[in-house]
């Protein structure tokens, strides 16, 4: 009839819903995807690239490639693993260059396990989430979402590490402001082995009032009388 007009076939239906639901390239989140092996990376890559939000932007496989790739092309987000080939730590050192040479890519730390240990160093080395490989795919979208944001990502468990962490002594350390140090292996010995035996010597009336002063320490000139 005339004045009627036609329904749209679904090609163009389709354009449109495409027109609305794209993700603007621009918007997509820049990841840098080091697996610890090339392999792996790549079902990395493949599986992460189906969310329309990220853009998987590189892959390379080498640590002077992958430096080399994040100074020129300064990704949002890097997923590193902890492992970089049969090396179960060099992971923590490239996430220190990344960190170094793009100050504003995001580091998310691929771990095999959420060991006390590999989540404290993971965060020492600059990353900004850790992420298990026991959790799904979905969530490591939604991590990299978070982390892109300029939050943490981290489970209860692994932020309580950290709070155990910082809330250790810190160790003495005699080096320089530039970290040479003051020195020997045999008098950090000899230091050390004093201070313990300091702490057990008797002490004389005048040495107990200055030890229970909020001044005092063991390596301070009085106590040594």
């Amino acid at each position: 009839m005339r004045g009627e007009k036609s329904l749209p076939s679904n090609s163009q239906m389709t354009s449109t819903m495409a027109q609305v639901t794209g993700f603007p390239q621009q918007d997509r989140i820049r990841v840098l995807a080091a697996d610890n092996t090339s392999m792996n990376t790549q079902l990395l890559v493949e599986a992460l690239a189906r969310d329309e939000q990220i853009d998987m932007a590189g892959s390379p496989s080498k640590a002077s490639e992958i430096l080399a790739w994040t100074k020129k092309e300064r990704p949002d987000v890097a997923l590193v693993s902890s492992r970089q080939g049969d090396d179960s730590a060099s992971g923590f050192a490239l996430c220190r260059e990344i960190c170094a040479i793009s100050p504003n890519t995001r580091v998310v730390m691929l771990l095999d396990s959420s060991e006390r240990v590999a989540v404290i160093e993971a965060f020492r080395a600059g990353a900004r989430g850790v992420f298990s490989r026991t959790e799904s795919l979905k969530s490591l979208a939604k991590c990299i979402l978070c982390v892109h944001k300029g939050q943490v990502w981290a489970s209860s468990e692994e932020l309580h590490y950290l709070l155990e962490a910082v809330s250790e002594p810190m160790p003495m350390r005699f080096a320089t402001v530039g970290g040479k140090p003051l020195l020997s292996a045999r008098e950090l010995d000899a230091v050390a082995a004093w201070a313990k035996a300091a702490l057990t010597m008797p002490l004389t009336p005048a040495q107990r009032s200055i030890r229970g002063s909020p001044m005092w320490s063991p390596a301070s000139p009085m106590s040594m009388r």
